[in-house]
């Protein structure tokens, strides 16, 4: 009688299993996503956001593995002339991060809430674009911008698994970067003093992506 209970249950575990199509493995997440990066009061920006994670499945809620991407800072900023024009300045500045990462599926179902968090590095690039800082003084061509630092991600939201690792993901998410800038000055007239600043970004926005 053991024998058959225990029989019972393991069939019953496999048919449980075979339901969601889910068995571990190595998975690819591609997502894209766009929202605005708040600096202070006055600098707001656009952020625009691509990532790639590749990540084993553990289980079917969990899944660990590392990526990388694109983070691409757009700032489009009006302000007046002494001639009543409007002058557009425009700002950009890319990072290439690489992370950490982790996901959470709440629910072993075809869609299910989840969760995940990326942790790592970003590493700044020189557009070499002669364009104005923040300040409305010009950057020299060759004068690299936003520096590397410490990188972190949250998102959540909800995924749809259509077969074993195909699926969709899609939901908001929050991230802060940490970096410096090289900025000039005016000081008394028409002196320009250099010096670096500290920033700190904070992301809000929605990405959607998908699992293969």
């Amino acid at each position: 009688m053991k024998k058959f209970f225990f029989l019972l249950l393991t069939f019953a575990s496999f048919t449980a299993f075979g339901q969601t199509g889910f068995t571990p493995g190595f998975q690819s997440k591609v997502t894209f996503g766009s929202g605005f990066t708040v600096l202070d009061e006055e600098v707001e920006m656009m952020q625009l956001k691509f990532d790639y994670v590749g990540q084993f499945a553990l289980s079917p809620y969990v899944s660990l593995g590392a990526g990388t991407g694109i983070r691409h800072y757009l700032d489009f900023d009006y302000s007046t002339s002494g001639n009543d024009w409007f002058d557009l300045d425009f700002n950009q500045e890319l990072m290439i991060p690489l992370y950490g990462h982790l996901n959470v599926r709440f629910l072993d179902k075809k869609a299910s809430p989840f969760i995940s968090t990326s942790l790592g590095y970003a590493f700044g690039v020189n557009l070499n674009s002669d364009v104005k800082d923040f300040y409305r003084i010009n950057f020299d061509a060759d004068d690299a911008k936003f520096k590397s630092g410490f990188i972190a991600d949250v998102s959540t939201g909800v995924s749809i698994r259509f077969r074993n690792r195909l699926g969709l993901v899609a939901g908001p998410y929050f991230e802060y970067q940490q970096t410096e800038r090289q900025i000039f000055e005016l000081i008394g007239g028409d002196a320009v003093v250099q010096h670096r600043e500290e920033l700190n970004l904070f992301n809000w926005g929605l990405k959607v992506g998908l699992t293969f």
